[in-house]
């Protein structure tokens, strides 16, 4: 799993969609590549996909999670600071 920077949060019914890039490998390189990341809201049954659909609608563009390389699976999410989110959003 690899550090990544929340860009952007698309909320729907059915799906949470964010617009998510990894880390910059150092202070001074370009920033990566930005990709999605979706959270399925999942049936009533269904209680880990509900968590994952309310855990990803609360994130903010700066806060950050963990994805894989394929960018399938991800976790948990670290809430920032306005600070700290508009540090991430622009430096990291």
């Amino acid at each position: 799993m690899f550090q990544a920077v929340v860009v952007k949060n698309e909320t729907t019914d059915d799906a949470v969609k964010l617009q998510v890039r990894y880390h910059r490998k150092n202070f001074f390189a370009d920033e990566r590549k930005v990709f999605e990341v979706v959270a399925l809201h999942g049936s009533a049954g269904n209680r880990w996909l509900l968590e994952r659909y309310l855990e990803a609608k609360a994130l903010r563009p700066g806060d950050e999670i963990y994805v894989d390389p394929y960018g399938e699976e991800w976790c948990n999410p670290r809430q920032r600071n306005p600070f700290s989110r508009w540090w991430y959003l622009n430096f990291a």
